[in-house]
């Protein structure tokens, strides 16, 4: 009898130990699925958080937009009758704008992201990779379309974010060209100046990344050589409106431009909005060339040359202290004034200018009439400068005209030899020659542009000018020396007496024969 009491007692603590054993399976069960759940719900917690931060950014980017077009409309509302396309195209765009931000307002969280702005957003990336590497990133754009966009925003980002790290981290090339097309869908290419042979990347990350692009419909290449990445293409699914182009009609806003007598200033400044404040303060007083990139203003400085550089200290590819750096190792860009502008002020900054030699160093808050008064005195001073080299270069020297080599000495400056080593070459071949800039740009061993531009840089003239200058210059010496006109035609490199006569009066607004008169009973009084 006690033997089957113990059997139903050893029975019971077996059964219960079983179901011990299964409800601390079913609790870890449930614990796993509760921890399962918490972690999702906590990734759709965060991946809300950033999609509600995107469209606060977004958001503030079309109200930012429709803001300033809402500005420029007041102007031309007053004169409806002259500016009637100018009116529709500006109200056609602020329509587009506010019907995007209708739909930002009604998207539902199914949306891939809401509208956006491509360039506001492309340049706040840019910013954000150069902050995070404290370094230029070597990427040029050469035009942002105006676009709204609606694509993957946060894969685009990643994929952007990418490019840049692997672009700080090639090695052999001075910089990248960003290509954006709209034509199907986004359209971005990365291409760097790579000639060796191309593979695909083989890298852990960027395979991650293109599975999970194509995954949502896109394509995604990067091919590289050696150490160096030489091409990145994403293509993403996205519905992309252009907007309507406007340009706000800034000669209507001022009451009047510039003319060709007012200085030439080329201006460089990242932000559409700050250009649009400088155009309409600067317009009045010089001729301005806008740009938006360092190699863009390099470009119209080689092209159409500059008498003051206004800089933006901060650039989409590059930064001006490096920009003005490469400038002062340029002789026919070393001179021109150099001016910086800022947003902040940073002491490291403020330093680093001068360090580089920057002639002035301007706040972005400065009052407009003191900007215009100190780039004036910057371009003054300069012209003062041209003057003095103009006067050193014309100047007689007999020593130096009869000697095998121009007599240049090492306490003057570069501009300085330059301007005796120009005069003479001239009087070394003024009457044996044809002094084309060809000619004389091979005497000094380099391109007839890059004279060019040396000499008008260094004289504030056109080589055309200059050689006028200074033969009307020998012409004058040799009649004060008594020569007759015909010789003083002769030796200023005149092939024709009367065409000598034309140019002198049309300077001077006397003969030679008349200044040759004057010249023997008082001294000439003539610029």
């Amino acid at each position: 009898m006690s033997s089957f009491f113990g059997f139903l007692l050893l029975l019971s603590i077996l059964v219960f130990c079983v179901y011990l054993v299964k409800l601390a399976i079913t609790y870890q069960a449930k614990l796993k699925s509760f921890q399962a759940e918490l972690t999702q719900a906590n990734q759709i917690i965060q991946s809300l958080r950033q999609q509600r931060e995107s469209e606060r950014r977004t958001f503030g980017q079309l109200f930012a937009e429709i803001t300033k077009n809402v500005t420029w409309l007041a102007p031309y509302i007053a004169n409806v009758k002259t500016h009637t396309d100018e009116m529709n195209a500006l109200l056609q765009r602020i329509n587009q704008l506010l019907d995007s931000t209708k739909q930002w307002n009604e998207s539902s969280r199914q949306m891939l992201s809401s509208p956006f702005l491509l360039q506001p957003w492309l340049k706040n990336q840019l910013s954000f990779e150069k902050a995070k590497s404290q370094q230029p990133l070597p990427i040029h754009i050469s035009e942002i379309p105006e676009l709204l966009v609606q694509t993957h925003l946060e894969l685009l980002e990643k994929v952007f974010s990418k490019f840049c790290q692997d672009v700080r981290q090639s090695t052999g090339i001075s910089g990248y060209v960003l290509e954006i097309e709209s034509q199907q869908g986004l359209r971005l290419t990365l291409t760097g100046n790579v000639e060796a042979t191309r593979e695909e990347c083989a890298d852990a990350s960027y395979l991650l990344l293109k599975k999970r692009v194509e995954e949502n419909g896109g394509e995604l290449c990067c091919l590289h050589s050696s150490q160096s990445i030489a091409q990145y293409t994403l293509n993403l699914p996205a519905t992309v409106s252009e907007l309507p182009q406007f340009t706000p009609d800034f000669r209507y806003l001022q009451h009047h431009v510039a003319d060709e007598t007012k200085a030439k200033v080329l201006i460089v400044e990242s932000e559409p909005e700050f250009m649009d404040w400088l155009y309409y303060h600067l317009a009045a007083d010089f001729r301005l060339t806008l740009c938006q990139t360092w190699q863009g203003a390099q470009y119209e400085l080689d092209e159409q040359g500059a008498e003051l550089i206004l800089c933006d200290t901060q650039l989409s590819d590059g930064d001006a202290a490096s920009w003005l750096s490469t400038l002062k190792h340029q002789p026919e860009y070393a001179a021109i004034p150099f001016v910086m502008l800022t947003a902040v002020d940073d002491p490291q900054q403020r330093l680093q200018a001068w360090q580089c030699y920057a002639d002035d160093y301007v706040s972005k808050n400065s009052d407009p009439a003191l900007l215009v008064v100190r780039l004036n005195a910057l371009i003054e001073n300069r012209r003062l400068v041209q003057q003095q080299m103009l006067s050193l270069s014309l100047a007689t020297n007999s020593a130096q005209a009869s000697s095998s080599t121009p007599v240049l000495s090492t306490t003057e400056s570069l501009d300085e030899q330059f301007a005796k080593r120009l005069r003479w070459v001239i009087d070394q071949h003024i009457t044996t020659q044809e002094l084309t800039v060809e000619f004389v740009a091979q005497q000094f061993h380099t391109s007839s542009r890059s004279l060019q531009r040396r000499v008008q840089s260094v004289f504030g003239l056109s080589y055309s000018q200059y050689l006028k200058q200074t033969q009307l210059q020998i012409a004058k010496d040799a009649l004060v020396a008594g020569h007759s006109v015909k010789e003083a035609a002769y030796y200023a490199g005149f092939t024709s007496q009367n065409y000598f006569g034309r140019v002198f009066r049309a300077e001077y607004g006397v003969t030679p024969s008349q200044f040759k008169k004057d010249a023997s009973t008082k001294p000439p009084n003539l610029a």
